[in-house]
């Protein structure tokens, strides 16, 4: 049990290091973006993008798996409402998504999974529930997903 917490909180730390990180270059892509005419390709920016996906990906899947060492002890999160700051994965029989929902000011990015708060899909994951099936317009196309921490 010992090693199960040490665990815990050493991926809890990593998390935390991985959000200030994603901060970082939150704030370098809006520097870099106002530095460079955006009609050009900036190679900086470029690289800030693809290290914030990268980044971004890993602090889904550091708190997915706290989210599910958490409900090895107990079931809290099914059922728990979706906020802003959570990481979603939109699970069905084809294929899962993953988004994490930042606020209306921060960077948005759909493509890599970084969607607004204040989107449609934003909007509709905001006012669900962790473990619900929700309806989803995709390209035209309604798909039903169920929402996992």
């Amino acid at each position: 049990m010992k090693q199960k917490q040490k665990l815990y909180e050493q991926l809890l730390e990593e998390v935390n290091s991985l959000k200030i990180r994603r901060d970082e270059l939150l704030d370098k892509v809006d520097s870099t973006r106002t530095e460079y005419n955006e009609e050009y390709p900036s190679p900086v920016l470029e690289d800030c993008i693809i290290e914030l996906q990268s980044v971004v990906n890993q602090i889904c899947d550091l708190e997915n798996t706290l989210k599910t060492m958490r409900l090895s002890k107990k079931m809290s999160k099914i059922g728990e409402k979706i906020k802003v700051g959570n990481c979603v994965t939109l699970q069905n029989h084809d294929h899962n998504r993953q988004y994490f929902i930042a606020n209306e000011t921060g960077y948005i990015n759909p493509g890599i999974g970084i969607i607004s708060s204040s989107s449609p899909i934003g909007q509709k994951l905001l006012n669900s529930k962790f473990g619900e099936k929700i309806a989803l317009m995709l390209n035209g196309t309604e798909v039903e997903y169920e929402l996992m921490p």
